[in-house]
């Protein structure tokens, strides 16, 4: 009190000249990791790629299926096998669509983006073995047709044949191989992560 006037600060206290401070080192701020937005990207981008490279193959199978059944073994191809190539490709559009929705879920940070994800990875390796043996007989059919074929039979013919025949199994393989790289990486990067992953995401 001043000359009978109180001192609102006296009485109070006196007001902080700095802002707090903390023994030892202050704490960091964590920064959310960075990891699920660009595994996420990737995954949609592939997913939209995946979509539109199935719905053409299924729109240029029924527009060139005439065309096929013209050419050597095209008949037998598009009777025995045209149904089962449709099918794969409607299987693959529906894979790619799984990964869209992981890869959003991974960009938005969910939980279930794990799952989905490793979900996913083992669906897209089996469809990719698949996927190439298919092609590997249908291939095969035409090659077959060919060398029966009076118009393309001889010698020349059945070497090459027996060329392509031998590229098609090295085919399957760098094919499965091809389709099973993001797979298997997504299998190694959320078994090594998936508790930390869950735990970090919402």
């Amino acid at each position: 009190m001043i000359d009978g006037v109180s001192n609102p600060v006296s009485e109070v206290g006196a007001l902080p000249a700095a802002p707090p401070t903390y023994r030892g080192t202050a704490p960091k701020q964590v920064r959310p990791p960075v990891w699920p937005t660009v595994i996420g990207v990737i995954s949609i981008i592939l997913g939209v790629g995946g979509i539109l490279s199935g719905i053409w193959a299924i729109l240029m199978f029924n527009v060139f299926g005439q065309f096929m059944g013209t050419m050597p073994g095209g008949q037998t191809m598009t009777h025995d096998y045209g149904k089962l190539m449709l099918f794969t490709s409607v299987v693959a559009v529906l894979i790619a669509g799984l990964l869209l929705c992981a890869g959003i879920a991974l960009v938005r940070r969910r939980r279930v983006a794990v799952p989905l994800h490793i979900t996913w990875a083992i669906i897209k390796i089996v469809y990719a073995i698949g996927a190439s043996i298919v092609g590997h007989f249908v291939q095969q059919v035409q090659l077959d047709a060919m060398n029966n074929d009076p118009q393309f039979a001889g010698a020349g013919t059945r070497a090459v044949g027996l060329g392509l025949g031998w590229f098609s199994v090295i085919g399957i393989i760098i094919g499965i191989a091809w389709y099973s790289v993001y797979p298997v990486f997504i299998l190694i990067w959320f078994g090594a992560k998936r508790t930390s992953a869950r735990e970090r995401l919402k």
